[in-house]
């Protein structure tokens, strides 16, 4: 049973199918096809073991055979709906064939079809109570590690097989013993009398039990109610080894066959590894000195701004504000007499189910996520796939007005925000927060790690190489770095990660580091402040509110950039169909709102732009190269700025001014706050005075202005002791040596026990 889950666990982890487990609607799928896999193929190996010839050749080619099938079709074709993951989950299991075929002689040949039956059904049990298990684990250590769950896994199987093997040894010592001590008390003319005994019969029955015994082929005839079952292995000791020779020669060929050479990647580097230039850090060429970086949690752009700048209850914008690509001109947003847009209305006509969150509410139920259900949505740009199965559902269509949105909208129309802005991919929260620190991800989903981001391929690596200053600020780093353990060597320890309390002191010295990252994410897995759903978004706007008088009245705000985004689109309906760049769908839109001194006013940028952006920019900024080709490619997002404007002044955005800007962290949330009242406020400079339009985009790349790049070759590292060769390796070792246990022991012990009968004939 234990092996038999062993097998479904390193398969889930080998094929690819741990990255398309996105959201719990897949988990009763995934247990449905391992519960009826794991019952099914094992009947299918007792089956192959009574009927054909070479039964465990053609269990292993089945079990291979799916384990490449399942492989392919999670990389050429992820998406999924529930039928779809019930089949991947079911041939998952296929490894129970070759286990059954190894394991069910061992117990008996001569067998009747119910005691077959329930043997078989009884390896059935190892997948379901090892994935259940492993799940349990996994979800306990934050979805992190699996490769860590499959090694130890593989461990206990060795320890179990030791014991099982000295086990074996000391029972066939004793029978040794017992032996030579019946042959001396026998004499030898008694033991000339007795023929000696067979390997597979006599006493070697008797120690392993009757289960155990291996007939020759005179007794295998046929009985009343039961079935002739064909032995992988032959009955001797020499044709055992022999059969165990070829059976590991088989595995040989297949491990080759399914490309698993031994080896792995090299070990993780650190801070530490990354050299440092003597020469003084580059001048940055514009005024921006320090970017800081905040990145919230999962809402779509349609979903915070679809109905911004609309008066609550109206149809009518607030006059004067730029109005940005949302729903407000979109066709999606309709009803379905033809009425026309119905923005800000309650009354629940859109077409398509588009729902406006009500007044007092602040937070919607947490739509589907996962690679899957976000390609499901998109449709292949026609983003129109929320309802359909497998999408991320009906919750999904929810949009959020000024009776919620008030103090960020306030951001937007005072400041810079981007109605382009694209999370780097078409997935999960992992991929795209490794973007925005690497331009690239290792994972395609919420898995791992492994694998690792070297560290001197993020941009903190290439920012420490040019002695720029970094900081990574958590809640409580103590609790878990989230993010930053995909990048390998960083730890707890890192004297750049840090609290809260530590960016609070550094903004009030004017020290903030040049590149600083504020993560209401990490640091502990509540995520309390991120506005991840179905959190509260009310509470992430205070803590935003907060962090924002923290910087304001910092030192260094005249030369600060801050960057309020959001990782990526949480499964949220927006109706712009993303772009692709570099051979790479982007994501569906998400909120960006731009911060600083020379940020423009009331201006939505059209450039389009994605995590990567920002790390142009800081590129851009210090006369950097590019990170990588993704960096190089992507948008620079210059046309928010205007660095020939004199530095504004902070903005109040205090509860002086009736903002929920708490005083401390952590703080009570007001149980029900009026903020439609605070949109909109007054320009700080009055709009006929700007010199600028606002609106604009722009396409200038780093590409395009040469500098070279980074990183030529993005990689990932995984320790080679948990590296898919490896233990893929190790998993077909610890079978063979299941498979050819029996034979071996049975060939020990005749050996054993031929000692005392050739002491007794001399």
């Amino acid at each position: 049973m234990f092996f038999n889950g062993l097998g479904l666990v390193v398969v889930v982890y080998v094929s690819g199918l741990l990255s398309l487990l996105g959201d719990y609607r897949v988990e009763l799928y995934l247990l449905l096809g391992i519960i009826l896999g794991g019952f099914l193929f094992p009947l299918l190996g007792w089956a192959l073991l009574a009927r054909i010839r070479h039964p465990l050749v053609w269990g292993l080619v089945i079990a291979a055979a799916s384990a490449i099938g399942l492989t392919a079709s999670n990389e050429a074709y992820p998406l999924f709906a529930g039928t779809d993951l019930f089949l991947r989950s079911f041939f998952a299991t296929a490894v129970g064939v070759p286990v059954a075929v190894a394991l069910l002689p061992g117990i008996t040949l001569k067998v009747r079809s119910k005691r077959a039956v329930v043997w078989a059904l009884g390896l059935g049990l190892g997948p379901i109570v090892l994935g259940i298990i492993d799940s349990l684990i996994y979800v306990a250590l934050g979805f992190e590690g699996f490769a860590f769950i499959v090694l130890e896994t593989e461990g206990i199987a060795a320890v179990l097989l030791l014991l099982g093997f000295l086990l074996a040894l000391r029972r066939s010592a004793a029978r040794r013993t017992a032996g030579g001590a019946n042959a001396h008390a026998s004499g030898p003319s008694e033991a000339s009398r007795s023929p000696p005994s067979s390997p597979s019969t006599g006493g070697d029955a008797a120690s392993l039990g009757t289960a155990m015994r291996r007939p020759g082929p005179s007794q295998r005839a046929r009985a009343k109610g039961s079935v002739r079952v064909r032995a992988p292995f032959g009955p001797g000791p020499h044709r055992s080894t022999r059969s165990l020779a070829r059976l590991l020669a088989t595995l040989v060929v297949l491990a080759v066959l399914v490309d698993l050479p031994l080896g792995g990647a090299g070990a993780p580097s650190g801070p530490g590894a990354v050299p440092s230039s003597s020469s003084p850090p580059p001048s940055a060429r514009t005024p921006i000195q320090h970017v800081v970086m905040i990145i919230m949690e999962n809402h779509a752009f349609d979903n915070f701004f679809g109905l911004y700048p609309f008066m609550p209850g109206t149809n009518a914008a607030y006059p004067g504000i730029t109005v940005p690509n949302n729903l407000a001109n979109s066709s999606r947003w309709s009803c379905s007499g033809g009425a026309g847009p119905v923005p800000g209305s309650s009354t629940g006509c859109s077409a398509n189910g588009i729902d406006l969150v009500s007044n007092g509410t602040w937070n919607t139920v947490n739509p589907y996520e996962g690679y899957s259900p976000y390609h499901i949505d998109w449709d292949q740009g026609k983003m129109d796939g929320w309802l359909s199965p497998g999408g991320s559902g009906a919750q999904s269509l929810a949009t959020f007005g000024a009776d919620q949105m008030a103090p960020e909208w306030v951001m937007a129309q005072e400041y810079a925000m981007g109605d382009a802005y694209y999370s780097p991919v078409l997935s999960e929260t992992t991929p795209n927060r490794l973007y925005s620190i690497a331009g690239f991800s290792p994972v395609s989903n919420d898995y791992g790690p492994p694998p690792y981001i070297p560290f001197d391929q993020t941009i903190f690596g290439e920012l420490q190489t040019n002695d720029l200053s970094w900081g990574y600020y958590l809640q409580d780093p103590s609790a878990g770095l989230g993010t930053l353990d995909f990048v390998s060597g960083l730890s707890v320890g890192t004297p750049q990660v840090q609290t809260y309390s530590d960016f609070e002191s550094e903004a009030g010295a004017g020290t903030l580091p040049a590149l600083s990252w504020l993560m209401p994410t990490d640091g502990g897995l509540s995520d309390q402040y991120s506005q991840g759903p179905p959190g509260n978004v009310l509470q992430g706007e205070m803590w935003i509110l907060y962090m924002l008088h923290v910087i304001m009245t910092s030192p260094d705000w005249s030369s600060t950039a801050v960057v309020l985004t959001y990782d990526e689109a949480g499964g949220y309906y927006d109706h712009v169909a993303p772009p692709s760049l570099d051979g790479e769908q982007l994501g569906v839109r998400i909120p960006l709102i731009v911060l600083s001194p020379y940020a423009k006013e009331d201006y939505v940028s059209h450039t389009i732009m994605n995590h990567a952006s920002w790390l142009g920019f800081v590129d851009y900024n210090w006369g950097l190269p590019a990170l990588n080709s993704f960096v190089a490619d992507s948008n620079l997002p210059l046309d928010l700025f205007d660095f020939t404007q004199a530095p504004r002044a902070p903005l109040a955005l205090t509860a002086a001014q009736g903002f929920p800007t708490p005083s401390a962290i952590p703080f009570t949330i007001p149980t029900s706050p009026d903020l439609a009242p605070l949109f909109p406020q007054p320009f700080q400079v009055p709009l006929s005075n700007l010199s600028y339009a606002r609106t604009g985009s722009s396409s200038t790349t780093l590409s395009q202005l040469g500098g070279g790049v980074y990183v030529t070759v993005d990689t990932a590292i995984t320790p080679w002791y948990v590296s898919v060769p490896v233990l893929s390796w190790v998993f077909l070792l610890e079978i063979s040596v299941l498979m050819g246990f029996f034979p071996l022991v049975r060939l020990l012990r005749a050996r054993r026990e031929a000692a005392p009968r050739e002491h007794a004939r001399s």
